[in-house]
């Protein structure tokens, strides 16, 4: 058995270690996969700061790294290949931010117990923090995005007409709109290729979803963040496979039983509707009402889309029946105004989910 103290310095060698590689970890997916410069920037911050605790201890004559035995290590043929399969982003997020957080933890109680308390405060005070930079990296993810999009736009270039889907694109996100959903079976396919190119660049810009609906070909061609399906399209099993763990996946019901089986599936959200009569889709199904919503908001664990007839003037009971989004396509794509009315939408909307969170 080594001595107290050698022990404890092997402790704080590993895990200074430790730490430092779950935060470069991060900071890389902020950096290459997120594009998130502060981020990035803010994790790097924080490894300098582990580094610099060590570098205090040396200059202090503290060297840890003296202690090291990795060939007597018992847990030596462990420390790699643990954990599981990490499938996502937000699983690796997760991961190497919990390897961090815990060997922060393990440095602060070894600094304690050999009486180097500033050094402990120190590994105190970046575990904190690592937990707020943990917290917004996920919120970047674009899953954990889509919980929090309440109004979503399905594009339509025969509604929009004459103006341009990236014209109309612009207009709506300018207005807040929180996620596009590039929909037009009309469009052949080098012109659904070349719109789309243009819609994927706006919503990149401008830092939200852009989902596509019904071709997980066009979708990965398109390097968009999510795909939509119906009923009669590509099979949600094998879309999750092609489209990975990190899209956004939503699909349409239109009754009870449909809902109850999409939920059995690797799902984000899914839609309900046409809550009213709708003539942007010529083959829509009939109305379900509200009714079907409510039915579903007490089977769902997954957010719910609401579509179909819904205008700012019966949006508010819309929500009210469970609705965690709105889904709009001729109430943008015609308006003459899309900004103006889209800042309609979002402020009824915001008063509605206010309403509904008293009660």
């Amino acid at each position: 058995m080594k001595s107290s103290p050698d022990s404890l310095y092997r402790m704080i060698d590993v895990n200074g270690n430790r730490a430092s590689e779950g935060l470069r970890v991060v900071e890389d997916i902020c950096r290459l996969s997120l594009e998130s410069e502060p981020l990035s920037r803010n994790f790097k911050k924080l490894r300098h700061q582990v580094t610099g605790v060590f570098q205090k201890l040396e200059a202090e004559g503290i060297k840890p790294w003296k202690s090291r035995d990795s060939e007597n290590d018992i847990g030596a043929d462990r420390a790699s290949g643990t954990g599981g399969i990490k499938s996502s982003l937000e699983d690796l997020i997760r991961s190497n931010c919990r390897r961090g957080e815990e060997a922060l933890r393990v440095l602060e109680e070894s600094f304690q117990a050999l009486n180097l308390r500033n050094a402990a405060a120190q590994c105190a005070t970046i575990r904190f923090s690592l937990y707020t930079l943990e917290t917004q990296s996920l919120s970047l993810c674009p899953r954990s995005r889509w919980k929090e999009v309440h109004f979503y736009v399905i594009t339509d270039a025969g509604i929009a007409s004459p103006r341009s889907l990236s014209e109309v694109a612009q207009k709506t996100i300018s207005g807040g709109a929180q996620a596009l959903q590039f929909r037009d079976p009309n469009l052949s396919w080098k012109d659904k290729f070349k719109t789309g190119k243009e819609l994927r660049k706006i919503t990149w810009d401008a830092g939200i979803p852009f989902i596509v609906n019904d071709r997980p070909d066009l979708a990965l061609a398109l390097e968009a963040d999510g795909l939509h399906l119906g009923q009669d399209d590509f099979p949600v099993k094998e879309a999750r496979t092609l489209m990975g763990q990190d899209a956004i996946i939503g699909k349409s019901t239109h009754t009870l039983a449909q809902a109850i089986k999409a939920l059995q599936e690797p799902l984000d959200y899914i839609s309900v509707g046409p809550i009213y009569k709708t003539t942007s889709k010529p083959d829509a199904w009939d109305p379900v009402g509200l009714p079907l919503l409510s039915q579903v908001r007490l089977k769902s664990n997954i957010p719910i889309t609401a579509i179909g007839g819904i205008t700012i003037e019966n949006l508010e009971i819309v929500i009210q029946s469970g609705t965690d989004t709105i889904a709009v396509i001729s109430a943008v794509m015609s308006a003459d105004d899309i900004k103006k009315v889209t800042q309609k939408f979002i402020k009824a909307i915001e008063r509605a989910l206010k309403e509904r969170g008293k009660q």
